[in-house]
């Protein structure tokens, strides 16, 4: 027997980086190494119901609110952008428990983004009547002022 190999741990991360390293290196698919239990499956669809499901609170509570100004568009952005490789990426090795719950993710984000565009755009009409209102009354109370002072 050669002295110079040290029989490996089974439950030591060295292990693991090993197995790693020869599916890597050795051309042989990953999945193929690692067991494929239905516990498994399990966990990875749960794990990705709450995360597409996570933005869903937030929809529904800037649909009550019709208010959005707290969530920046550069957040949003860089969120759709992220859904949309990974899709394609899920897409193109057919990986449906992965891009099954990113497009529901996705379809959330991007619903959340045209609420947050629309209910700014109401805002904004809104304080530009009121601004405008504002100006009428103080304008028509000078007017009054001035009157009521030359009597």
């Amino acid at each position: 027997p050669n002295l110079l190999v040290k029989p490996i741990n089974r439950s030591s991360y060295y292990y693991y980086f090993c197995l790693a390293c020869y599916a890597l290196f050795s051309g042989v698919n990953p999945h193929e190494t690692m067991t494929n239990s239905a516990a498994v499956e399990v966990l990875g669809w749960l794990g990705g119901v709450c995360i597409a499901l996570s933005l869903l609170p937030q929809v529904a509570k800037t649909y009550n609110t019709k208010s959005a100004g707290d969530i920046s568009y550069a957040y949003q952005t860089i969120y759709i952008i992220g859904c949309t490789l990974v899709n394609i990426y899920a897409i193109t090795y057919a990986l449906w428990p992965v891009y099954i719950p990113c497009l529901v993710e996705e379809t959330l984000i991007i619903t959340l983004t045209i609420m947050k565009f629309i209910y700014e755009k109401k805002q904004s009409s809104c304080d530009d009547e009121s601004k405008e209102e504002d100006h009428n009354n103080h304008d028509s109370e000078a007017t009054d002022g001035f009157a009521d002072s030359g009597t």
